[in-house]
């Protein structure tokens, strides 16, 4: 029979207070099942190293993110006026990082398009 450990002390504690939690908190993981109710369990670290292909695509978003920092600030001022021109619920960083990933060609020409200004 497998020990079932113990919760934090303020697990329970933050239901109440009204406080949306998820992700890693501690040495625990925690989310918000389908029925409501707030599921936790012992964090878990991977068993082996992570594959070629894993590792191929976190230097491609390492690569975005890189670049998004060499970017002007009058670069960056577009990407805003393109989010605030076509209201979108996105951040200036997420926009880019989102068009700058090569799935994502055809989405980057609409909004250039809808909004009327060439995205760098």
């Amino acid at each position: 029979m497998q020990h079932k450990p113990k919760l934090p002390k303020n697990a329970l504690m933050n239901v109440p207070l009204g406080l949306i939690q998820w992700g890693d908190i501690g040495g625990w993981t925690t989310y918000r099942a389908k029925n409501g109710l707030l599921v936790w369990f012992p964090k878990t670290y991977p068993d082996k190293p992570p594959s070629q292909a894993q590792l191929a695509e976190r230097q491609k978003l390492s690569q975005a993110a890189r670049n998004w920092h060499q970017l002007s600030h009058e670069q960056r001022q577009r990407y805003n006026a393109a989010i605030q021109k076509l209201s979108l619920c996105i951040t200036t960083f997420g926009l880019y990082f989102t068009l700058s990933l090569p799935q994502h060609a055809n989405l980057k020409k609409t909004i250039e398009k809808q909004s009327g200004l060439e995205l760098p």
